[in-house]
């Protein structure tokens, strides 16, 4: 790898480009794989091949390049995908005629000639950095830390060593000035506007997205953001429906005094409620729990039972899964508990049963200052000053980036503990940024994480397909149309209880112990045991006000609050333990029950899939998992048979050896005395 890079960087040199050395992928200091190794980097010049071989000959460094003048480059930085057509329209091409590098489809470098047009400039929120004089970047074919190799994309038919960048063209330039402008403007902005600014822009789409443009038009509009500057936002928002006369018409409409007042946001989007609460701009209102509400929640929670009340509510907007709601609801606490290790969900399944629905319910039943449902770029969750301690994040993001990974590993792994990353600011100067402790996230991914080590840190929850499931959403679908009921309504007086409960469980930090003894099957991951305690605390937690406490004050779980935990458990265990999909699962058992050879048309027309099915379920969404790689019982051949005319291979699979984790899922644990 060291004379690959060597090579790579002689290259770069000899096309006048500032080459310098940076810390290897590997290495344990700070910023490993970014981080310049030489001091006043900035101010180099272009290296000498005796340099260069004592940088990268036999070493594991990194090839940095210096940006600006003396390289004559300057990089755009893409974190995020949201603003790309709106600096680049696709019919323009720009950046199929320009040289890019990264290690994620779509995001990276986007490198052109330089110009002192336009600066340093960084939209975090936006996920766009503007990198020139001063800056500097990792270029291939270095590795990031997590082990994946930079690459160049170049355009079709063209060779590093003779192609000339592009210069950045005036309307891009145009275009960056007004971003910078609309991003300074939008600061001024009440706190959920900027919140709602930074969505995905699904939000905007139907009727209440119309009234939600409106409303956040009117107070860009307040803020003196400008036509040609809310254009930038509308294309963000439409793409390739956005229309240039209709969005003029529209904003010359506007009256920017008649700003929405917080109190009517609350009323027309709940999901800004508990954003509207911690914002130093917002007109004071009414609090939305009275007394009578709070009264009926703490009755509740003393004399009746308040995890049935709650599930209830829930299966009022999501119908069935009662026992992955009560997962939800434990996990939604955990950061309640005193010394809690945290509860994360990954919420799995095939696209369109309403997994992000599920968690969407539930989060409409608890006081919005304690969640966010948003997509970060890499970068956005140590800027943002909408993520709190005791948080719920919510993403329905279909990949994480290897750089959010990192973040999320460390934040799940250490829960009650700050996350804090070290990096190198464009000054050249270290930075600590950091993460709040204590946030529990709700994943839901179609495809797989491609990371065991993230897997097992998670409760995997799986949303199976199947007729009767499928009967329920159509049935409650059809209710709700016909009564013209909206998908997450505020009328409820079960829903403002519900909240009054969430209120009063996250208050304050609670202790909670235990007095007896548990005995877990053999071979049981510590994960999983941990996600065991983690339920078993929670629910004594929710119940507190009806169970007893030790000399020290801390709530003392019970017998009853195990049985409560295992009985749910059992419903997702199965693929908890084994790691396994669900449609994994199924085709291990099925394999496992035949005892011989089944081709993929066997097994397709068994389960009734379509034909893309087994291959997906063997191999993994994206040909890097699946039921092959995860289990060794399984096996696959390639079978040639003949007829007269021809040979034909087909798959054939088969299940060898034993297998002993399809046993009763409702011993994974049990109470010894």
């Amino acid at each position: 790898m060291g004379i690959e890079r060597l090579n790579e960087a002689i290259k770069l040199t000899r096309k006048g480009w500032v080459i310098h050395p940076l810390a290897g992928p590997e290495d344990t200091g700070n910023s490993p794989g970014k981080r310049p190794l030489l001091n006043n980097w900035q101010k180099r010049k272009k290296a000498t091949t005796t340099e260069l071989k004592e940088w990268f000959e036999k070493t594991n460094n990194n090839v940095g390049l210096v940006l600006g003048k003396e390289s004559s480059i300057m990089v755009i930085d893409l974190d995020k995908l949201d603003w790309i057509d709106v600096l680049f329209p696709p019919e323009q091409k720009i950046l199929e005629r320009t040289l890019r590098a990264g290690r994620i489809t779509g995001r990276g470098h986007v490198y052109f000639k330089f110009t002192d047009k336009i600066g340093n400039w960084k939209f975090h929120e936006f996920g766009i950095e503007i990198l020139g004089e001063g800056n500097q970047v990792v270029v291939p074919p270095s590795v990031h830390r997590e082990g994946q190799q930079y690459k160049w994309q170049l355009p079709e038919g063209a060779y590093l060593e003779t192609f000339e960048l592009p210069e950045l063209p005036d309307h891009v330039v145009e275009t960056i000035k007004q971003l910078k402008k609309l991003d300074e403007k939008i600061k001024g902005c009440r706190k959920c506007f900027r919140w709602i600014i930074n969505q995905s822009r699904d939000t905007m789409h139907g009727k209440e997205g119309r009234r939600l443009m409106l409303a956040t038009a009117t107070e860009l509009k307040a803020q003196k953001v400008t036509l040609e500057e809310f254009r930038l936002y509308a294309k963000k928002v439409y793409g390739k429906d956005y229309v240039t006369e209709r969005t003029e018409v529209e904003w010359n409409n506007i009256d920017e005094k008649k700003t929405w007042k917080c109190i009517t946001l609350r009323l027309n989007f709940p999901e800004v409620m508990g954003i509207c609460k911690s914002c130093f701009q917002k007109i004071p209102d009414i609090e939305d729990t009275d007394i009578e509400t709070t009264k009926k929640a703490i009755e509740i929670m003393t004399n009746g039972d308040p995890i049935g009340y709650i599930l209830d509510t829930w299966n009022k907007f999501h119908s069935g899964d009662w026992p992955f709601g009560y997962v939800l609801l434990c996990s939604s606490v955990c950061s309640s508990v005193a010394a809690s290790d945290g509860l994360t969900i990954n919420f799995n399944g095939d696209s369109g049963w309403r997994k992000s629905h599920a968690c969407r319910s539930m989060l409409h039943l608890i006081p919005q200052k304690w969640w966010v449902r948003r997509s970060f770029s890499d970068k956005a969750i140590f800027y943002s000053d909408s993520v709190q301690p005791d948080m719920i994040l919510f993403s329905d993001d279909v990949q994480m980036s290897d750089d959010m990974k990192m973040i999320f590993k460390n934040s799940i792994r250490d829960f009650q503990e700050q996350f804090e990353q070290e990096t190198v600011n464009i000054l050249g100067k270290t930075e600590i940024l950091k993460a709040p402790p204590r946030l529990t996230w709700w994943l839901t991914s179609v495809s797989d994480m491609g990371n065991y080590q993230l897997e097992r840190l998670c409760l995997k929850i799986i949303i199976e397909v199947n007729e009767q499931r499928l009967k329920t959403i159509s049935d409650r679908l059809q209710k709700r149309r016909q009564k013209g009921e909206e998908k997450y309504p505020e009328d409820y007086p079960e829903v403002k209880i519900c909240r009054a409960i969430f209120r009063e469980l996250k208050s304050k930090k609670e202790k909670v112990v235990f007095n007896f003894n548990l005995k877990f099957r053999d071979g049981l991951s510590t994960d999983t045991q941990n996600m065991i305690f983690e339920m078993l605390l929670a629910t004594a937690l929710i119940n507190k006000y009806q169970r007893q406490r030790d000399d020290g004050g801390a709530i003392m779980a019970t017998k009853e609050d195990f049985k409560m935990v295992v009985d749910n458990f059992a419903a997702v265990s199965d693929t908890q333990i084994s790691k396994l999909t669900k449609s994994e699962l199924l085709v291990a058992r099925y394999l496992k029950q035949v005892g011989h050879d089944a081709s993929s048309n066997t097994i397709q027309e068994y389960f009734k899939k379509s034909k893309q099915w087994v291959p997906r379920v063997m191999n993994g969404n994206n040909g890097d998992g699946g039921l092959l790689s995860k289990m060794p019982n399984v096996i696959e051949e390639d079978v040639i048979t003949k007829d007269e005319t021809k040979s034909v291979c087909r798959k054939m699979y088969r299940f060898v050896g034993e297998w002993n984790e399809l046993d009763i899922y409702e011993k994974i644990a049990e109470i010894i005395d």
